[in-house]
């Protein structure tokens, strides 16, 4: 009994905070993701040149499906422009609130909503410019859809980004 209770003081000491709630709830539905998928896409880029590249997904449900960890690679098909690599962990932050940490190999970190459909993902993040970035995935246990819009004001939505990716192993 005393060491539950020096553990918990521990804890609350250290800034680690029990939840009152469960948060694999909605993570649930991102079940389907889990794996490892590739496939290819191209991207926009700010002075309007395509890039085509090559992706690969690796989905993992970490610390008892509390949160999820994402690691996407690309590879421009051309070689022209460099690798990129990021690593993305969503949580619940509350219970109905998501969110989304992502971390580029650049360094450069973006906090981000989100939200869960069964088979559908929409995250989204405010740009420096005052304009909205916002990704909208669609997803079932093999296939991966994912596209990316930029909007000044919220009202006009331009794409930038598409990617479709397949479930390694599934046809």
């Amino acid at each position: 009994m005393k060491l539950s209770i020096y553990l918990i003081l521990g804890y609350l000491m250290i800034g680690f905070h029990p939840t009152a709630f469960a948060q694999t709830n909605s993570l649930e539905l991102l079940k389907p993701l889990e794996g490892k998928w590739s496939g290819s896409g191209w991207i926009s880029l700010p002075d309007r040149t395509v890039v085509k590249f090559n992706q690969t997904e690796d989905i993992q449900f970490k610390l008892n499906n509390n949160i999820v960890l994402i690691n996407g690679k690309g590879k421009d098909i051309t070689g022209k422009t460099p690798d990129f690599e990021a690593y993305a962990i969503i949580y619940a932050e509350a219970p109905g609130v998501l969110k989304m940490s992502a971390h580029t190999m650049e360094g450069e970190h973006t906090l981000a909503d989100l939200t869960l459909e069964p088979g559908i993902m929409t995250w989204w993040f405010k740009v420096p410019n005052g304009g909205t970035v916002k990704y909208s995935t669609t997803f079932t246990d093999t296939t991966w859809t994912e596209k990316g819009n930029y909007s000044p004001d919220g009202q006009q939505w331009f794409p930038f980004f598409e990617m479709t990716l397949k479930k390694d192993g599934k046809p």
